[in-house]
């Protein structure tokens, strides 16, 4: 089951690195990718990436500029500390894939459409909830280039990371402000999976998706 999500916001802003043979001022101006940079590639933002997770103390390994299974691990480990998170459940699963920024939004007011069909909800007509304590996503909303999904924040930030969402990426208030503004329009959203092997079941791991933009 899909149930947990760490969502980390990765502004790779850092000073020079040298990884193989890159030039040291391309690492250090390397802009943030458009789309998740290949594994097997070197790549000079993958470079500033693995040395914040190495100074954050979550180490990616070598500093080789390729998004590999140690980056992708370290990047999954930081998200999870820092970011915890719900996603959705099988039922009603968080997007795959590579997904785009659409806008950010403060006190957002919710939009219930029927079509979503949830369980705990008996009104077969659209409705508005205000901003507020009670509304379902908080107080901030990203909207993603998936219809009807973003990452949002709650109105029980004690059940985040404890509980499935309806699809979204649930954080608390405050990690979604956090994130939202230190992204823009078309900002890329990756959607990784975390495969399920002995070692992380051993280590009481379960499989889970994460975000990283």
């Amino acid at each position: 089951m899909r149930s947990m999500l760490g969502a980390v916001i990765s502004l790779w802003l850092i000073g020079p690195a040298l990884a193989g043979h890159l030039d040291p001022a391309a690492v250090n101006d390397a802009a943030r990718p458009a789309k998740q940079p290949a594994t097997d590639k070197l790549n000079p933002a993958v470079v500033k990436l693995q040395v914040l997770l190495d100074r954050a103390q979550f180490s990616p390994g070598e500093i080789d500029g390729k998004l590999g299974e140690n980056a992708q691990k370290a990047l999954r480990a930081f998200a999870e500390q820092n970011y915890p998170a719900s996603v959705g459940s099988p039922d009603r699963p968080t997007p795959s894939g590579t997904l785009k920024v659409t806008g950010t939004h403060e006190s957002p007011t919710y939009r219930y459409n029927p079509d979503y069909k949830f369980k705990s909800v008996r009104s077969k007509r659209p409705f508005d909830i205000k901003p507020g304590p009670n509304n379902p996503v908080g107080a901030y909303w990203i909207g993603l280039s998936a219809q009807g999904y973003g990452i949002h924040g709650t109105a029980a930030p004690d059940k985040v990371s404890k509980s499935a969402s309806h699809g979204c990426v649930r954080l608390t208030n405050w990690d979604a402000r956090v994130i939202g503004e230190n992204v823009k329009r078309g900002t890329p959203v990756v959607f990784l999976d975390a495969s399920t092997d002995t070692s992380s079941e051993q280590q009481g791991g379960n499989a889970a998706k994460r975000a990283a933009n």
